[in-house]
């Protein structure tokens, strides 16, 4: 920035789940997959994943409905293989090396980190300021916010969302 008071802010993939055929899935080269011994509603098998003994993705497989074809696999991508420079490269050799047929994404959380807004504002001001009526979201919606009481509301998250709506707002006060 040109100015110290600019906004320094970083654009990042915060989660990626995607949809693949996993009819032909299997451990190959350096990714090495364990089986969970438990499983979820939807799916009966969890796999972890590992390259070079650190925790790559999970995947599930083998649904437990018939609305679900039985080849259907998600994979979700840990976090900390999302801020790798070489994501895409290690994403692509895990698919082709571990047999996986991308079909396509379920899930995908950009995030946007920065200390203030343009206008200094800070984002736990933002959310008192919501709460006590001084700013208000144009249009209408539901939101959630949450936080801990101590010896004052430290408040958290800030949420604009429906179950119905394919895009959701957060704002987190880290």
């Amino acid at each position: 920035p040109n100015n110290i008071n600019e906004m320094k802010q970083m654009i990042t993939l915060d989660w990626l789940q995607i949809y693949c055929n996993g009819s032909k899935f299997a451990p190959g080269g350096d990714f090495v997959v364990k089986e969970e011994p438990y499983q979820t509603k939807l799916f009966k098998k969890i796999h972890k994943v590992y390259l070079w003994d650190e925790g790559f993705c999970t995947c599930t497989s083998s649904p437990t409905s018939n609305v679900l074809p039985p080849y259907a696999m998600i994979v979700k991508f840990s976090n900390r293989q999302l801020y790798s420079c070489q994501f895409k490269e290690l994403a692509e050799l895990f698919m082709y090396r571990c047999g996986l047929e991308y079909i396509s994404i379920t899930r995908i959380d950009l995030a946007l980190d920065f200390q203030n807004f343009r206008n200094n504002l800070h984002p736990l001001n933002l959310i008192k300021g919501f709460v006590f009526d001084r700013y208000l979201k144009n249009g209408r919606g539901k939101f959630k916010i949450h936080g801990e009481q101590k010896f004052t509301n430290d408040f958290q998250t800030f949420l604009f969302s429906t179950k119905t709506s394919p895009v959701n707002v957060c704002l987190y006060n880290k």
